[in-house]
């Protein structure tokens, strides 16, 4: 994870994204957000998104499994705050403050905890 240019990040009405975390796993700092598929939206009833959960980066083989999938980028947690009805300055910060948790831990991806973090945040205020 490079730099993050949020001057780059636009909002894209074709796609959205959504987190979903394993319901029966709690999250792990370790845990990065990557790609899972495209598939429907609990978010947007009758549309397609692209779904994107926590994987797990402690251990070796975790590691392994976890540098062969898709990790989300900058645009992709955007989608996702934004999705979940975050305003363009609430998205850009959350970005920024999710990336800022995964560089303190020396993630290689976005944080999984961060952004379930983030998303609380904003639906508890």
């Amino acid at each position: 994870m490079k730099g993050l240019n949020i001057s780059n990040i636009r909002a894209k009405p074709t796609h959205q994204g959504e987190f979903a975390p394993q319901a029966n796993r709690e999250l792990k700092d370790t845990d990065i957000v990557i790609f899972s598929k495209v598939g429907a939206s609990r978010i947007y009833q009758g549309h397609d998104n692209g779904l994107f959960k926590a994987k797990s980066t402690s251990g070796f083989f975790a590691k392994l499994s976890a540098a062969f999938k898709p990790k989300a980028n900058a645009q992709d947690i955007y989608n996702i705050c934004r999705a979940h009805g975050m305003t363009v300055q609430e998205a850009a910060k959350a970005i920024v403050n999710i990336k800022v948790a995964s560089d303190k831990m020396g993630l290689s991806g976005f944080s999984a905890k961060a952004m379930q973090s983030e998303l609380q945040k904003y639906v508890g205020s």
